[in-house]
């Protein structure tokens, strides 16, 4: 799939998929580091953070698990064909 995606390059299908699944589920790991955030007030060590999504973000989700559902789609496609 890698190569069908990133042209080889290691696991980035894996990669790309993970980070779009996490999102779509709401992983903390995933949804952390790619909404904007907006610092409200910090008293020392406690920070008061408002996190939002922007249609950028949410459009490039979409993008890439539109991109990869094709590319495996094709994957299956070609592989599930007898080639005698």
């Amino acid at each position: 799939m890698d190569e069908a995606v990133g042209g080889g390059n290691g696991n980035l299908a894996q990669n790309l998929w993970q980070i779009c699944s996490g999102f779509a589920h709401g992983r903390e790991w995933a949804t952390l580091g790619l909404l904007e955030r907006t610092v409200h007030s910090q008293v020392g060590n406690v920070v008061q953070v408002r996190l939002s999504s922007s249609t950028e973000v949410l459009l490039n989700m979409l993008s890439m698990t539109t991109l990869l559902t094709g590319k495996a789609k094709k994957l299956y496609d070609t592989r599930r064909t007898c080639h005698r």
